[in-house]
């Protein structure tokens, strides 16, 4: 396996990290509101990215776009560790298959994993599928 398994473990660990820490600094779930305002003395419609508290994360008045920040809300925290969790029982799920030495299909479901972090600098380019 090269490390493949430790190197999925570890790339989840990092993405859960974080997310927790996101989910810390503001309270999920996160969501995107259109609200009101001026720029100068014209009337703006624009968006805010809010937490569940109500308080501002981010809005469109800055460099994201409402397309950003639609996007940030839909992958906030709540949703991250559940992907991550996901993927932890998948391998949890393979483990009791037998491992990586007895199917195939538990080293190309790692490979697919893996190939989201192509650009981390121990990723191994024999992982990749496509």
């Amino acid at each position: 396996m090269n490390g493949l398994v430790e190197f999925v473990k570890a790339r989840l660990d990092d993405d859960e990290l974080v997310a927790q820490a996101a989910r810390l600094a503001s309270a999920a779930p996160w969501r995107l509101t259109s609200e009101h305002g001026f720029d100068g003395a014209e009337p703006v419609e624009y968006k805010v990215l809010r937490d569940n508290d109500g308080l501002s994360i981010a809005d469109d008045r800055t460099n994201l776009t409402a397309e950003d920040l639609t996007h940030i809300a839909h992958h906030e925290p709540a949703r991250a560790l559940a992907e991550i969790e996901a993927k932890r029982r998948l391998i949890i799920e393979l483990d009791s298959y037998g491992g990586p030495e007895t199917t195939d299909a538990y080293y190309v479901v790692l490979r697919h994993l893996a190939t989201v972090y192509a650009d981390h600098p121990d990723y191994q380019d024999d992982w990749r599928l496509w």
